[in-house]
C-alpha cells in the first residue's frame, strides 16, 4: 500500500510517495530505501514498479520529485546535480523518522543520473547502509561528451559534478552497479568507471542486448530487481 507524503529539503516543499509492506504490523521497524529518478524523470512514472518490488521483499520504500520537478515545488525543469543531493539526504530523514522504519537501516536505489546522485549522497552520508547505481552517470565532462542537446544553463553544474572522484568513500558499505551493453545515453563505461574506483563490498553486472530506457520494464526490468533485491537481501537486512 502506499500514501502521498510531503517533505521540505532547502526550504522547498517536495512531494512523495510511501510505499510499507504488506504485512508490516504496529511496532515493526522495516529497513527504508529510497528511490531516485533521474534527469527528466518524474516518481510517478519511472519508481512504482521499483518501489513495489522492494515493498513485496519487505522493505518501506519512499519515492519523491526533486524540486522543481513532478508535484515538487521549485523553479521548473532544472537539472541541479547538489541541489537534487540535498533533497536526497532530506528524503533520508523523512524516511528514517518514519514509525515503521529503522533509521539505522536506509539504503537508496537511482537509475540514470539518479546513479550518480546515489553515489555522490551516499559518499558524504553515513547514514546510507547499501547502495544500487543503475546506469548511472560518473564523471559529468566525459557523459557529456557522449550526448547532445543538454540545455547550455546547465553545463556547468554538470561538469562539476563526477560522483567517480568520491565512489571510494562509501567503502566499506557495500554498491552495486548495473548497467547495460547497448547504452547510447549513458554508455556502460560510467559504470564501469565508478566501479573500478569503489572498494569492496562491490558488484558490477553488465545485462546483455539491452538499451538505456529498457531497464524500466520488460526482461531488463527484471534481471534488475533480481539484482537489486538479492543485493539489499544479502547488505541491508528488510527485517
Amino acid at each position: 500500500m502506499s500514501k502521498a507524503v510531503s517533505f521540505y529539503s532547502e526550504g522547498v516543499k517536495l512531494a512523495g510517495d510511501l510505499f510499507l509492506p504488506a504485512d508490516v504490523k504496529p511496532g515493526d521497524r522495516r529497513a527504508g530505501i529510497v528511490l531516485c529518478h533521474g534527469y527528466t524523470g518524474v516518481r510517478s512514472i519511472y519508481l512504482p514498479d521499483n518501489a513495489r518490488v522492494l515493498a513485496e521483499a519487505g522493505y518501506v520504500v519512499m519515492s519523491f520529485d526533486y524540486k522543481g520537478w513532478g508535484d515538487s515545488e521549485g523553479p521548473k525543469s532544472r537539472l541541479a546535480p547538489y541541489s537534487r543531493v540535498a533533497d536526497v539526504q532530506a528524503a533520508l530523514t523523512f524516511l528514517g523518522a518514519q514509525p515503521e522504519v529503522d533509521a539505522a537501516r536506509l539504503g537508496i536505489y537511482g537509475t540514470s543520473y539518479g546513479g550518480a546522485t546515489v553515489v555522490f549522497v551516499a559518499a558524504v552520508d553515513l547514514r546510507v547502509r547499501c547502495v544500487v547505481s543503475v546506469v548511472g552517470v560518473g564523471n559529468g565532462a566525459r557523459w557529456m561528451r557522449s550526448v547532445t542537446q543538454l540545455p547550455l544553463e546547465f553545463v556547468d553544474d554538470t561538469l562539476g559534478f563526477n560522483p567517480e572522484w568520491i565512489v571510494d568513500r562509501i567503502a566499506p558499505r557495500p554498491v552495486l552497479f548495473i548497467t547495460t551493453d547497448d547504452d547510447r545515453l549513458v554508455p556502460p563505461q560510467e559504470s564501469e568507471a565508478m566501479f573500478a574506483r569503489a572498494g569492496e563490498p562491490k558488484k558490477l553486472v553488465v545485462l546483455k542486448g539491452f538499451g538505456h530506457y529498457e531497464v524500466y520494464g520488460g526482461e531488463a526490468f527484471r534481471q534488475v530487481m533480481d539484482e537489486t533485491v538479492a543485493w539489499y537481501k544479502t547488505h541491508l537486512r528488510a527485517r
